[in-house]
């Protein structure tokens, strides 16, 4: 039996925020108009694929050798497979669980809102298990950014803006941009900080494609590529003209998270980059209720 502990460290619970702001841009990228339930079981079906997701990655990078039972940092990090406190049964019915949940939560909102949502739903979890599945998975290829992003950044908002509206638009994509670009940095940070694991179990990702050092200025220029999108948002009428200092104000928490990537990959590199994405996803929702 997992114990609760463990349980969130298989999941990386950690990564949860992220997940729903991406809905909640959506969401709000229809403001005024805004459905409650809508928002609140999307968040919860696009959590579930999210988390599942990254069982099945611990799965599959143990079981292609990117993950090795010898490495002892990794089990302190809560690899579970690698510390032998769970067993590869264990987390495929985990997987499975979350999934259910899933689906559960797709079914409602095609009953009570459109049936796009059950497309939507499947290309969510097939992008989830062409991820990290097959041997020259998209990770392994370095394709894994691109995927995150075409999920969380396009799939996920338009699906939460549809269920909104009951239509597509680029206005989401949009919106949702700096969340998105976050999505893909919290997976750049990750890579980073693995590159001479993935390299030696032969997974080519983004990072180790790139190297240390142009990855690393690649997250830069992303991350000050957020706050090119929060500029420009209120001039286009997707945020108030306001919001421009308040968002400004998180550039010193940016600059000491770039120092710690760029410097010394932290261990919890993804970790720190999913807790930045509440400063700049709240005051996004923040700016707009307001």
């Amino acid at each position: 039996m997992l114990s609760p502990k463990d349980f969130f460290q298989m999941v990386r619970i950690w990564s949860t925020p992220l997940n729903v702001f991406a809905v909640a841009m959506g969401s709000l990228a229809a403001w005024p108009s805004f459905d409650a339930a809508a928002f609140a079981v999307a968040a919860i079906g696009v959590t579930m694929i999210n988390l599942a997701s990254n069982v099945a990655n611990d799965i599959y990078d143990f079981k292609n050798g990117a993950d090795r039972p010898e490495d002892r940092e990794l089990a302190e990090r809560g690899y579970l497979l690698v510390s032998k406190k769970a067993t590869a049964a264990q987390e495929w019915r985990v997987f499975f669980a979350l999934i259910a949940i899933a689906i559960m939560c797709g079914i409602y909102l095609s009953i009570r809102y459109t049936p796009i949502v059950i497309p939507l739903g499947i290309a969510g979890i097939m992008i989830t298990l062409l991820y990290s599945a097959p041997k020259k998975s998209a990770k392994a290829i370095g394709a894994g950014e691109f995927l995150v992003f075409l999920t969380y950044g396009i799939l996920v908002v338009e699906g939460a803006y549809l269920l909104q509206t009951g239509s597509f638009s680029y206005r989401p994509v949009i919106f949702a941009m700096p969340i998105s670009i976050l999505i893909v940095l919290v997976l750049l940070a990750n890579n980073i900080r693995d590159i001479k694991k993935d390299s030696a179990a032969g997974m080519r990702t983004l990072a180790s494609r790139l190297g240390p050092a142009r990855s690393k200025l690649l997250f830069s220029s992303m991350l000050g590529l957020i706050y090119l999108f929060l500029i420009a948002m209120p001039f286009i009428g997707m945020l108030p003209l306001f919001s421009i200092p308040i968002m400004l104000a998180t550039i010193p928490l940016a600059i000491k998270l770039n120092r710690k990537i760029v410097r010394r990959t932290p261990r919890d590199a993804a970790a720190q980059v999913s807790n930045f994405s509440f400063w700049i996803g709240g005051l996004m929702v923040l700016s707009l209720l307001l």
